[in-house]
């Protein structure tokens, strides 16, 4: 099945969701679209080569996140560029943790113009460098502590260094390398 959409998935006129064509909703409904599991309420998703997409836009994904983390949340997402698609595609079991991700971002312009194929008009690049500084300075403002994981221990170290500088009030609750 090619095109999956958020059950919760209704025509709004919310300008911060890309939206799904008319034709999309009804090709969904026709196909009988799996639901399994599904992107935050009211955004809708695609599978692309097997890996659930949400058509969420920046705007809408910083506010998601930020409302999982005010309801103290614990939730994962996760950045879908050609790269980790294609892994996933190849390896069932990354596969299965991608679609269970609570949101994955269109992070490349190819995952934006399947977006765009498969009936989310409007949909945007939602790019995880473009995301993570967005996201930084909400937490600041609303006293959200956040967490940084993965990369060398010179780059940690970077990263800390520029939200410092950025962000002075943001609390880094823990930096793992």
């Amino acid at each position: 099945e090619d095109v999956v959409t958020n059950p919760t998935d209704t025509p709004t006129e919310d300008p911060l969701r890309a939206q799904p064509s008319p034709h999309a909703r009804a090709t969904d409904r026709a196909r009988g679209a799996s639901h399994a599991r599904s992107g935050p309420p009211g955004v809708p998703s695609r599978r692309i080569v097997g890996i659930r997409v949400d058509g969420v836009t920046m705007q809408g994904a910083v506010d998601q996140i930020v409302r999982w983390s005010q309801q103290e949340q614990s939730r994962y997402l996760s950045v879908a560029t050609i790269h980790l698609t294609m892994e996933a595609h190849d390896d069932p079991s990354f596969r299965e943790i991608i679609n269970n991700a609570d949101m994955v971002i269109p992070d490349g312009m190819p995952m934006v113009w399947a977006l765009r194929w498969f009936g989310v008009r409007g949909q945007q690049r939602v790019g995880g460098p473009d995301l993570t500084p967005a996201l930084c300075e909400r937490a600041e403002a609303h006293g959200i502590p956040v967490g940084f994981y993965g990369v060398t221990d010179e780059t940690m170290a970077q990263l800390l260094d520029v939200c410092r500088r950025r962000w002075p009030r943001l609390k880094v609750a823990y930096a793992y390398s």
